[in-house]
């Protein structure tokens, strides 16, 4: 189960679906299927599998004062333990706009919202990898590897898993690979 926690209001009420529609497809492409349901209705019903958090700010700053080793740059990150990856995860929503140079939130279009939101989507699929597979691992290409361009986080085409990537991605959760939903829980949304 894959819950996001938005902090704070996703200007405008259309970014959490665009993204919600970008980080399903992005993990069908990885093999995983999603679903998505409100914090209510994953708190009020049980889901088999593995849960990961994935926390949606617009105050990264505060954040990565804890994590003094976390490059200012950075725009989301998986919180580890040593050599554990824990199933927790942060995007930086304010670093992301700001780094693919979208509009403010509170301004933004519909295509722009799209945008942002496709970004948002990819950030967090290849976050939401290293905690199912519990590896800080990287690619030399494609959505694993360690720094995406701006063009590749908002292009049409999105950046592609390798082939390495399926086989770790099963392999650390076989399940999916029967067919078994991984279930996508969107947290505190104001648009529903």
């Amino acid at each position: 189960m894959i819950v996001t926690i938005w902090e704070a209001q996703p200007w405008p009420p259309r970014v959490p679906a665009y993204y919600e529609w970008e980080l399903g497809a992005a993990m069908a492409d990885l093999g995983l299927r999603t679903q998505f349901a409100s914090l209510r209705e994953a708190t009020e019903n049980s889901f088999a599998g593995r849960i990961v958090v994935l926390r949606m700010t617009s105050d990264g700053e505060s954040a990565r004062a804890h994590l003094p080793a976390m490059p200012s740059s950075a725009l989301a990150w998986t919180h580890a333990s040593g050599p554990d990856i824990a199933p927790f995860g942060t995007v930086d929503m304010e670093a992301v706009r700001s780094f693919v140079r979208i509009a403010p939130i509170r301004l933004l279009i519909d295509r722009e919202a799209r945008l942002y939101a496709r970004a948002l989507g990819r950030v967090a699929a290849h976050e939401l990898f290293h905690m199912i597979t519990r590896s800080k691992e990287h690619s030399e290409r494609g959505l694993m590897q360690a720094t995406l361009t701006a063009t590749e986080l908002t292009a049409e085409k999105r950046p592609e898993w390798l082939p390495r990537n399926r086989e770790q991605a099963h392999s650390a959760f076989p399940q999916a690979a029967d067919g078994e939903l991984v279930a996508a829980v969107s947290g505190n949304r104001r648009h529903e």
